[in-house]
């Protein structure tokens, strides 16, 4: 009876060793885990705010070139008006010394 008890002490003590090791195990995969689960967050982050500075300067850049053909169109715009400005001018003051004329003659 002795050996059989010395038997299954010694089996719970090879079964608490087996479940120690085991929980050893767990407890070291789980760290290596969240250490990758981090580091993959960190390289997430900074491939974020990569994309985001990417998008950023190529929306800046296609501001400045809208500002660029805005002004563009208002200088040309500005140079239509101060010709039909001219035109005008001169159609007027061609009327107006027609009018003085007919004025005179009269």
């Amino acid at each position: 009876m002795e050996k059989i008890l010395k038997r299954l002490l010694d089996a719970e003590q090879r079964a608490e060793k087996i479940i120690a090791s085991a929980n050893a195990q767990h407890d070291e995969i789980i760290k290596q885990a969240r250490n990758e689960a981090g580091a993959i967050e960190s390289s997430f982050a900074d491939q974020a705010a990569e994309i985001r500075k990417t998008h950023i300067d190529q929306a800046e850049a296609r501001a400045e070139q809208a500002i660029i053909e805005l002004e563009r169109r208002y200088q040309e715009y500005q140079i239509s008006l101060r010709f039909c400005a001219e035109e005008q001018e001169t159609q007027a003051l061609e009327a107006a010394f027609a009018e003085f004329i007919t004025y005179q003659e009269s």
